[in-house]
């Protein structure tokens, strides 16, 4: 159990530090809405993660995605990373203010488990780690172990992320959340792209 809880630490921190569109997200989201904001967005994902470790193991660990499924998630997946990279862009930058207004969290929840849960890499990295641990490690205790240290690890580096981030809001301009909205934007839209034209070109 406990080589298994160390292993599952270790991958989650691989994957809390992949740049992909979430990171971008959680980062832009924190300095602009305050930490409060990015820990729900943080937990939008991590119940996303959790919906698809449940899909998969318990009811399609040993099924391969069919084409046109993949397809589509692809498609509806890019375009809504684009859209959400196309809002950054045209958003006017606020400069952040010292006390923050009262947020709806459960918009920033859903969010963030909408941008994850239609990123199909993800569901893809974890029939992979899913299928990894079933043949190396069939203990159910030592599996349950393995996806809680990650899921947590993962949790918790967001978390993190959006704590430190947010604490920067306090020496930031407007013109520098200009500019990080547009930076946000660009890579929102080319992971969005990226996403449609691996659907195209390799399924």
């Amino acid at each position: 159990m406990i080589e298994a809880i160390v292993k599952g630490m270790g991958v989650g921190l691989i994957l809390s530090l992949l740049t992909g569109p979430v990171f971008f997200a959680l980062i832009q989201t924190s300095i602009e809405k305050g930490f409060k904001a990015g820990a729900s967005l943080a937990s939008g994902v991590f119940l996303s993660d959790l919906f698809y470790i449940l899909i998969i193991y318990y009811g399609a660990k040993n099924v391969v995605i069919e084409d046109k499924y993949s397809i589509i998630l692809g498609w509806v997946g890019g375009g809504f990373l684009i859209g959400i990279g196309i809002y950054y862009l045209l958003k006017k930058a606020i400069e952040p203010k010292l006390e923050i207004e009262k947020i709806r969290h459960s918009g920033y929840l859903l969010k963030g488990f909408l941008m994850n849960t239609l990123n199909p890499f993800v569901i893809l990295y974890w029939i992979g780690i899913i299928s990894y641990l079933s043949i190396s490690d069939k203990e159910t205790n030592s599996q349950f172990g393995f996806f809680a240290a990650t899921l947590l690890t993962i949790l918790s580096s967001d978390v993190l992320k959006s704590y430190i981030a947010s604490k920067l809001r306090h020496v930031i301009s407007s013109k520098v959340i200009k500019w990080l909205n547009r930076i946000a934007g660009v890579a929102l839209i080319i992971f969005g792209l990226r996403m449609i034209i691996k659907v195209i070109f390799e399924l």
